[in-house]
């Protein structure tokens, strides 16, 4: 009898930071660069260790990032010469060790319009508040998700998550969210351990 659910069966649900841009690239066979000719990697948030996809058909990846500089993201995996053409490049820093998460969920308001010809209370619901996405893991520094979630939390910056469960028929939550809080704690004979508490902002978008 399969699991009514088996969103954490095994350990293949991933939960991931998401970089999307859409540049003019080349790529560079010899050296394994993907280079663009403005803009930069870096400020994009790109770091060693995300995986990279590309929109296009014999460079699509995904492509694990070995050295990341203004201009040129150099991977490990074998690519093909192609000449400067618009792609949308989408990296993922695929957030490790996490142990426990909880959410997303929230509520929305309960709005009052009872009014003088009203035979009982008459209530409306406003807008739907995605309230927060929490993780609990065990610290790793090096690593990239770890890293870039701190790197948001110092910038006080929006960034884009996504949630793939294990489910057959991968069920895929994203939204955008701003990291309030990454802390670390730890003590004798004890691991190092670490949460994050995003707080999402707009729709969380549900797909398979």
């Amino acid at each position: 009898m399969p699991y009514p659910s088996q969103a954490i069966v095994g350990q293949g649900t991933k939960i991931s930071a998401i970089i999307t841009n859409t540049v003019s690239v080349s790529f560079v066979s010899s050296t394994k660069k993907i280079t663009r000719a403005a803009g930069s990697w870096l400020t994009d948030g790109v770091a060693v260790g995300m995986k990279v996809s590309t929109t296009d058909v014999t460079n699509s990846g995904p492509f694990t990032v070995t050295v990341v500089t203004a201009l040129d993201i150099t991977v490990a995996e074998s690519i093909t010469d192609e000449a400067a053409a618009s792609k949308v490049i989408t990296s993922r820093a695929i957030i490790g060790e996490i142990q426990t998460f909880g959410g997303p969920g929230g509520s929305a308001n309960v709005i009052d319009v009872t009014n003088l010809d009203s035979i009982a209370k008459e209530k409306r619901i406003g807008l739907q508040d995605e309230g927060q996405f929490k993780l609990d893991m065990n610290f790793v520094a090096d690593d990239p998700g770890q890293v870039y979630l701190r790197n948001k939390r110092t910038a006080n910056a929006a960034a884009n998550f996504e949630f793939i469960f294990t489910d057959a028929g991968a069920l895929t939550a994203t939204f955008t969210g701003y990291v309030l809080e990454f802390s670390i704690s730890g003590g004798v004979d004890d691991r190092v351990r670490a949460s994050a508490t995003i707080e999402i902002t707009g729709a969380v978008v549900y797909t398979t």
